[in-house]
């Protein structure tokens, strides 16, 4: 069985993708960040990597192959790369947030004293996320949310001790 390798270089990714291929099929696949030089101990097909995109295409065979090589290193990189961390909001900022959603809950029936059946259950929904801030509020982000997270969202991220 011949098998061929492809090195396709994605700018906007800042990475090298190793494609192999065996009767025009992708059987394998690695990656490697950073586009100074093609790093070739990476031609080497990835298992796990591999695996995902098996796994992935044969879920989603409608895709192109290049949305579903990106997928699968994507979801490779959760799951072996970007680590979780988990954030619980303090009781200063979830009073806020419950005090935000008491006056929009007030705003809301002052103006509105004829709800639809929708804006009944969007004001249930409110009412019981005001209660769900009594409690603990975690928040889970991995290790590419952690450090895109100011360019993401325009302010930096809160260090609680």
């Amino acid at each position: 069985m011949k098998t061929i390798l492809k090195v396709i270089e994605q700018k906007e990714h800042d990475r090298y993708i190793f494609l192999t291929y065996s009767k025009n099929e992708i059987i394998g696949l690695n990656y490697h960040q950073g586009l100074d030089k093609i790093e070739h101990t990476y031609a080497e097909p990835d298992p796990e990597l591999s695996n995902i995109f098996k796994r992935y295409s044969k879920k989603h065979s409608d895709l192109d192959w290049k949305d579903r090589v990106n997928k699968s290193i994507e979801l490779y990189q959760q799951a072996f790369l970007w680590q979780q961390t988990n954030i619980i909001l303090p009781t200063s900022q979830k009073k806020i947030i419950q005090k935000a959603l008491e006056f929009y809950l007030t705003q809301y029936k002052k103006f509105n004293q004829d709800p639809t059946q929708d804006e009944n259950y969007e004001i249930f929904d409110i009412i019981t996320l005001q209660a769900l801030f009594n409690y603990n509020i975690e928040v889970n982000l991995n290790e590419y949310e952690i450090e895109n997270f100011t360019h993401i969202n325009g302010v930096d991220l809160p260090k609680y001790i």
